[in-house]
């Protein structure tokens, strides 16, 4: 009935013969893609986003996002905007005048998604540029709501006029 010591010298063993975590020697070659990998899996954030301009400039920021087919840092950003995220949304606004092609799609899609969580923000990152995207009258499903909380932006708003030029557009009336 000695199973007991023979279960942790098998343990012991397993333990000694597997490579120590985090990548182990980073001179070997596993080492340093172990530790590249683990930094591309940080987290994208707002702050990732507005040193990325900082450093690069919007539209060249834009590019470096748009570069690789579903790059996560973009999904991180567009997720950020349709979630209602002020500052996701407050970031990406200088990325707006450069919105263009998948760009402009997917960008002003993520907007007009918040438009019923956070109008104020929304106009005032898409400016009038970006009203005949994001004012949209579609979903159908969510023009009402949209509608709803744009009625909900008083009269001495800075954006009052991007207000009713969205409330103009979503009721599918010629402007």
């Amino acid at each position: 009935m000695i199973r007991y010591p023979l279960i942790a010298v098998a343990v012991l063993g397993l333990v000694a013969c597997s490579p120590p975590a985090g990548g182990g020697d980073p001179a070997s070659p596993e080492g340093p893609a172990t530790e590249q990998a683990s930094a591309d899996q940080a987290p994208f954030t707002t702050r990732a986003l507005s040193d990325l301009i900082t450093e690069r400039g919007a539209e060249a920021a834009l590019g470096d996002l748009l570069a690789a087919p579903e790059d996560p840092r973009w999904q991180a950003t567009l997720d950020g905007i349709s979630d209602g995220d002020i500052s996701w949304m407050a970031s990406a606004a200088p990325l707006v005048p450069f919105f263009d092609g998948e760009a402009a799609e997917s960008g002003f899609a993520a907007f007009a998604h918040a438009l019923a969580l956070e109008p104020v923000t929304v106009l005032s990152s898409v400016g009038p540029d970006g009203m005949a995207s994001v004012c949209e009258p579609y979903p159908p499903e969510e023009t009402a709501a949209k509608q709803t909380a744009l009625m909900a932006v008083p009269d001495d708003s800075p954006v009052v006029a991007l207000r009713d030029e969205c409330l103009t557009l979503l009721s599918g009336e010629p402007t």
